[in-house]
C-alpha cells in the first residue's frame, strides 16, 4: 500500500475543478488534434486557391443550358496558373445576349487566337453573365482538381474529429471519473509510427464494482506507460467500460504531490496556435483572391 501511495496518484474526489486553461489544454492537446488541425488548415489553403477558381464552383448551379453566339476577343493576358505544366491564359471578350452587352473571361491554353477577332462563345440561358469561349473554361482550373486538393483537409478533419472526441471523453473523466489502477495484460506493436517511434497498443485490467474490466490505449510514448507496476485508470462509475489510461492522454495534466491536478495557465493557449494561424492564413487568402 505504501508503495502505491508514494507514486503520483489521484487523491482528489470527483467532481474535480478544472480552470478554463486546463480544459483547453486537454481538449485541444495531443497528437491527433495537432496533426489533424495542421493538415486541415494546410489543405484548406489549396482548396481556396484551386477549388475556388475551378469549374467545380458551378457544379450545382441552376443556370440553364449553354447557348452559342458570336463574340469579339478583346485581350489575351497571362493567366494565374498551369495545367500539366502548360500556362493558362486569360481571354477577355465581349458579346450580346437578350439585348444586352456583356464582357466575359475564359481561361485556356493558347491556340493562336488574335485580339480584335470574332470568336464563338457560349453563355448560360438563365444567367447570361456566365460565359466562356467555346472549348475553354470560365474558371482557371478544371473541376476535377477538387478530388485532389480535398484529400488533405478531409484527412486532417478525420484526425481532428477523432482527436476531439477522445479528448472530450478524457475531459469528462478528469472531472467526474473515478480513479483506480490497472495491471498490464498485453501489449503489441502496431504498423503506425509517430516521430519515428512505433505506436504500441496496450491492454490493462482493473476492478470496479466487484467486476473486472479492461482499458485499452495506443501510444508511442511507451516510457510513460511502462514506468510503473500499475497504471492510473479513470473510469465512469455508471459504466466502467467508459475509461482511459491516464498517462496515454494526449495532454494529461500533471499531478502535484498531494494528488491534485495542477491547473494550467495562459501558456496552455499555445495548443490553439495551429487553429488560429490556420484561420488567419485562410482568411487572408480568401480576401486576396475573392474580395
Amino acid at each position: 500500500m505504501n508503495k502505491i501511495l508514494n507514486q503520483d496518484t489521484f487523491r482528489e474526489v470527483p467532481p474535480r475543478h478544472l480552470n478554463i486553461f486546463t480544459q483547453i489544454q486537454v481538449l485541444f492537446g495531443g497528437f491527433n488534434v495537432l496533426f489533424g488541425s495542421l493538415f486541415f488548415w494546410f489543405g484548406m489553403v489549396f482548396v481556396l486557391i484551386f477549388v475556388g477558381q475551378s469549374d467545380a464552383i458551378h457544379w450545382f448551379s441552376m443556370d440553364g443550358e449553354w447557348k452559342e453566339t458570336e463574340g469579339l476577343l478583346l485581350e489575351i493576358n497571362d493567366g494565374n496558373g498551369f495545367v500539366n505544366d502548360e500556362p493558362i491564359y486569360e481571354y477577355v471578350f465581349t458579346y450580346s445576349a437578350n439585348g444586352q452587352s456583356f464582357t466575359g473571361k475564359s481561361n485556356g491554353l493558347f491556340r493562336g487566337e488574335e485580339e480584335n477577332t470574332l470568336i464563338q462563345i457560349e453563355y448560360k440561358a438563365e444567367n447570361p453573365i456566365r460565359s466562356r469561349i467555346l472549348g475553354m473554361r470560365s474558371e482557371v482550373f478544371p473541376g476535377w482538381v477538387v478530388f485532389i486538393v480535398l484529400i488533405f483537409p478531409i484527412m486532417g478533419l478525420v484526425f481532428l474529429i477523432l482527436g476531439l472526441k477522445e479528448n472530450k471523453k478524457a475531459l469528462s473523466l478528469l472531472i467526474n471519473g473515478s480513479f483506480t489502477r490497472g495491471k498490464m495484460l498485453h501489449y503489441e506493436a502496431t504498423n503506425t509510427r509517430i516521430n519515428h517511434q512505433t505506436v504500441y497498443a496496450y491492454k490493462f485490467e482493473f476492478q470496479a464494482s466487484n467486476k473486472m474490466y479492461t482499458a485499452e490505449c495506443k501510444t508511442h510514448l511507451t516510457d510513460k506507460i511502462e514506468d510503473e507496476e500499475t497504471e492510473k485508470i479513470l473510469y465512469s462509475k455508471a459504466d466502467p467500460r467508459l475509461n482511459l489510461v491516464y498517462d496515454a492522454m494526449g495532454a494529461a495534466p500533471k499531478l502535484d504531490r498531494y494528488g491534485k491536478i495542477e491547473q494550467a495557465n495562459a501558456l496552455a493557449l499555445k495548443v490553439l496556435i495551429p487553429t488560429v494561424l490556420g484561420l488567419v492564413v485562410n482568411a487572408l487568402i480568401f480576401i486576396l483572391l475573392y474580395l
